[in-house]
């Protein structure tokens, strides 16, 4: 049987948040579940999966949307979203 591991995780230590469309940093605080490189956490198998918690820097009040940068110029490995919605999502009442 061939047997393939299935790929690490780990969060960049100078992982940060950024309202969308300006250029302040909210740097990472802390993390649950996820080792903060250079440390990594190796999966057994690609059905391996990991739910994980990163703190940073309170935002603005005013914040509607953010980006979540871990690498200005990012790789195919790297988290980074775009204009992530911090509204509440109202259920449409019909």
């Amino acid at each position: 049987m061939d047997y393939k591991r299935g790929g690490w995780i780990r969060i960049a230590p100078h992982t940060h948040i950024k309202c969308h469309g300006a250029n302040q940093k909210f740097h990472l605080l802390d993390s649950k579940n996820i080792p903060i490189a250079p440390k990594h956490h190796h999966f057994e198998s690609v059905q391996d999966w990991m739910m994980f918690s990163l703190w940073f820097e309170a935002l603005p009040a005013r914040a509607t949307h953010i980006d979540i940068i871990e690498e200005e110029f990012p790789s195919a490995d790297d988290f980074n979203f775009y204009n992530i919605s911090l509204q509440p999502r109202i259920p449409l009442i019909m």
